[in-house]
């Protein structure tokens, strides 16, 4: 019953809100390539991404590291989107700062 909840939620954060999405994936090394993520996608999700409605910031998510979503949710908005498109991600360099990349 929780899974229909997704379609609904991406297409209003998109469509209605327009305000990007955060894309968190725990258990994952850092996402340099968000793009081989896309089998994860949710068919909403994915339809956005190709037409250019959905913004997206591609983070790996750890328990208790809170670096990479604190700097997702205190930077991207409505007026503020990440780049890339629907393939938002950090860099290397974002992810050496953080400690989870050498």
């Amino acid at each position: 019953m929780g899974t229909l909840w997704v379609p609904f939620e991406i297409r209003y954060a998109t469509d209605e809100c327009k305000i990007p999405i955060i894309a968190a994936y725990p258990g994952r090394g850092p996402i340099l390539e968000p793009g081989w993520l896309s089998h994860l996608w949710p068919e909403a999700l994915a339809k956005r991404i190709h037409n250019g409605f959905a913004h997206v910031i591609y983070i790996l998510c750890i328990p208790y590291l809170k670096s990479p979503l604190a700097a997702a949710v205190g930077t991207f908005s409505y007026n503020q989107y990440p780049n890339g498109g629907g393939l938002g991600y950090y860099s290397r360099e974002a992810y050496q700062f953080w400690g989870l990349l050498r």
